[in-house]
């Protein structure tokens, strides 16, 4: 069995190099998103280490906006193009850390060949949905560069009817949606998807954060659903609210040895790397 990790990333290519040590297994390799904002230089020092591969067709990314998941999809197309022959595309950041041994996470995943690992909740379950239902009903022009756009933006959403889902499905997803470990037969099947449906694709393009819902959804709703985990197997601390989880330091540290899970985010080692260096010390001796 092999595993793609995927990962995403924006700055500090030292963690990025961190991360890269720490997850290292002879059965995987990296393939590296990087954001089309920055400056390839900086991490370019990278592809000396042994098989990491930088995903070529690079997406300027904008925080919020579908770019991001079109980058996602843009790599795991190349991924699959590759012809190598992978069980797992595993997503991250470069602001990740494994909190188990990749040894742990990789036999883990050698017995649940066919499975995917993404979290989900229905718009009824969670109070999550509630707050984010105007991600699809209004139209969002965060990807778009011209000037006065989030005013044109109020006076589309003030004079057009509210938007709706262009397929007659249920919606699916959460804020842990966005990071996942999906078969490549699921990962296959959502590239396949979005390309040979533009209206879906064009709808996603005026949406805000379709990362927490729109893969879930499409799998959810696919011949994939009873082969879908409803676990993504990553701790993210949501507690302090807002649009982004906690940036988890030292005092995290008990809850992240105790929570069962074998990836964490997100970390800053420029807030607090000495939470990095014990949980290297703790794999260590657990390994």
């Amino acid at each position: 069995m092999r595993i793609a990790h995927l990962i995403t990333a924006y700055k500090n290519p030292y963690q990025l190099e961190r991360l890269l040590k720490a997850t290292y297994h002879d059965n995987s390799d990296f393939y590296i998103h990087l954001d089309g904002n920055v400056d390839f230089g900086e991490y370019e020092f990278l592809e000396n280490m042994n098989r990491v591969f930088f995903i070529k067709n690079r997406i300027k990314v904008v925080w919020g906006g579908y770019s991001f998941t079109q980058a996602i999809f843009n790599s795991i197309t190349e991924i699959l193009n590759t012809g190598i022959n992978y069980s797992f595309i595993n997503l991250m950041s470069s602001q990740d850390y494994p909190i188990k041994s990749i040894s742990c996470l990789y036999e883990y995943l050698k017995e649940r060949e066919g499975y995917s690992f993404v979290s989900y909740a229905l718009p009824d379950k969670e109070i999550w949905w509630k707050e984010t239902m105007t991600r699809i009903t209004s139209y969002n022009f965060n990807d778009y560069k011209f000037k006065g756009r989030y005013l044109i933006q109020r006076i589309v959403n003030q004079l057009l009817p509210k938007r709706k889902f262009p397929l007659p499905v249920k919606l699916y997803g959460s804020s842990c949606a966005t990071w996942w470990t999906l078969s490549t037969g699921c990962a296959q099947y959502l590239v396949d998807y979005m390309n040979s449906n533009k209206k879906l694709s064009n709808f996603m393009c005026y949406t805000w954060g379709p990362d927490e819902y729109l893969i879930p959804t499409l799998l959810m709703n696919s011949p994939h659903k009873d082969s879908i985990i409803n676990d993504n197997l990553r701790y993210i601390d949501w507690s302090q609210g807002g649009a982004r989880p906690k940036l988890l330091t030292l005092s995290d540290l008990s809850a992240l040895k105790e929570c069962g899970k074998f990836l964490a985010r997100k970390f800053d080692p420029e807030l607090d790397s000495e939470v990095l260096d014990h949980l290297d010390e703790f794999i260590h001796v657990n390994s």
